[in-house]
Order: C-alpha cells, then sequence, then structure tokens
C-alpha cells in the first residue's frame, strides 16, 4: 500500500498567496501529535485582503473562518 502525502500548508499558502482562494474554514482540535510547520506562516493576512469572519470555540475545537475582502 502506497501512502499520499499532501503539504497542507504549502497548498493552501500557495493558493492564499496568489488570492485564488476566498474563504478558509480551519478546525482546530486541541491535539499535540508532534512538531509541524504552522499553517498560515509568512502569509500577511491583511495585506492580501483577508480578513476573520466568524469564529467559535468548542470543547473539541475552534473554528475559524478567513474570508478575503472584494475590492471594488
Amino acid at each position: 500500500m502506497s501512502k499520499l502525502r499532501v503539504n497542507v500548508r504549502s497548498l493552501i499558502g500557495d493558493r492564499i498567496g496568489r488570492a485564488g482562494v476566498d474563504e478558509v474554514h480551519l478546525a482546530v482540535a486541541p491535539v499535540l501529535l508532534g512538531r509541524g510547520e504552522p499553517l498560515l506562516f509568512g502569509l500577511d493576512l491583511p495585506a492580501l485582503g483577508y480578513q476573520v469572519a466568524e469564529q467559535a470555540r468548542s470543547e473539541a475545537a475552534t473554528h475559524v473562518v478567513i474570508r478575503r475582502l472584494r475590492r471594488e
């Protein structure tokens, strides 16, 4: 059986950096499984036109919706 490895940080970061994503819904669960890369490291989201549109917390996860503002 072969495994497919996807670098989610590169995939999301690349699309956001090129303004190819209008909205991202992140569900962050408080589980530590070792080291990893920060998902949005190196991206200046406000400069790219993004803002936090929604956020909700529960015992299981924190949900954050990041949305790109429309420029007229």
